[in-house]
C-alpha cells in the first residue's frame, strides 16, 4: 500500500542510518585489524633487526638513498640493491679499504628486515671462532654450527679477508656456502681483495657458486671515505 510504514520517508530513513551505522562499524573493525598488522609488523621488524648483530658505526644510514658517492660508487649501490631484493645466491664485495663496502652491506640488511626476512652480520673470524666452538664438549658439533647459520634468509660475512686460509678454514666455509645455496638462502662475502686475492683465499667452488644469482662486486675507482 502507498501508505504503508515499510515504504514510508521514516522507516527507509531509519534503514539508511542502520546501513551507516553497520558500514561504519565494518570500517572501524578494518581500521582495527590493519592497525593491530601493522603493529604486529613493526614489532617483527623489531625483533628482526635486534637479531641481525648490525655494527652500531653502521646503523644510522637507514635507506639506500641514504648511501651517498660518487657515479662509480652509486652504480655499485644499485647493483647490490637489485641483489638483495631479487637474488638468492652469492655476492662478494670486494676491494680495497674505505670503500664503503660493510656500510652498504648493512643497508642490505635492513632493507631485507623490513621486508620481514631473517638476517645477520657476522665477520670471518668470528664465524671461525663460533665453529671452532664448537668442538669443545657438550657445545654442540659441526653439524649444527652449518643449521644456525644457512638459517638466516640473508647472511652478511665480513672481513674474509682477514680469515687464515687453511683447508678446514676453507672447506667449512665451502660446506657454509654450498648449504646455503641449497636452502635458497642469500649471502654477501665482503674483503679487502681484489678478485685474484679473493679466488686464492676461498677457492674455486666458492667463486663458481658467485656466478649463479651473484657475482663479484668490485668497490673500486673512487677515493676511501675514511679520508
Amino acid at each position: 500500500m502507498a501508505g504503508s510504514e515499510s515504504s514510508s520517508p521514516k522507516s527507509l530513513e531509519k534503514t539508511m542510518h542502520s546501513t551507516k551505522q553497520s558500514l561504519s562499524r565494518s570500517t572501524r573493525v578494518d581500521e582495527l585489524i590493519q592497525e593491530q598488522e601493522e603493529r604486529d609488523r613493526a614489532e617483527a621488524q623489531y625483533d628482526l633487526w635486534a637479531a641481525a648483530k648490525v655494527p652500531a658505526r653502521h646503523k644510522g644510514i637507514r635507506a639506500w638513498g641514504e648511501l651517498k658517492g660518487p657515479d662509480g660508487y652509486s652504480a655499485k649501490v644499485r647493483t647490490l640493491r637489485e641483489f638483495t631484493e631479487d637474488s638468492d645466491g652469492t655476492l662478494a664485495i670486494i676491494g680495497p679499504r674505505g670503500t664503503g663496502k660493510t656500510q652498504a652491506a648493512c643497508v642490505a640488511i635492513r632493507e631485507a628486515v623490513r621486508n620481514l626476512r631473517s638476517a645477520s652480520y657476522i665477520t670471518a673470524l668470528e664465524l671461525l671462532t663460533n665453529l671452532k666452538e664448537r668442538y669443545e664438549p657438550g657445545a654442540g658439533s659441526a653439524a649444527d654450527w652449518l643449521s644456525e647459520w644457512s638459517f638466516y634468509d640473508l647472511l652478511v660475512i665480513d672481513e674474509i679477508s682477514e680469515m687464515e686460509a687453511t683447508p678446514h678454514n676453507r672447506h667449512m666455509m665451502t660446506a657454509l656456502i654450498d648449504k646455503r645455496y641449497r636452502n635458497i638462502r642469500s649471502t654477501i662475502l665482503l674483503g679487502n681483495l681484489d678478485p685474484a686475492g679473493f679466488s686464492n683465499l676461498v677457492g674455486g667452488s666458492i667463486c663458481d657458486r658467485c656466478k649463479e644469482g651473484g657475482g663479484i662486486l668490485r668497490f673500486e675507482g673512487w677515493k676511501s671515505f675514511r679520508g
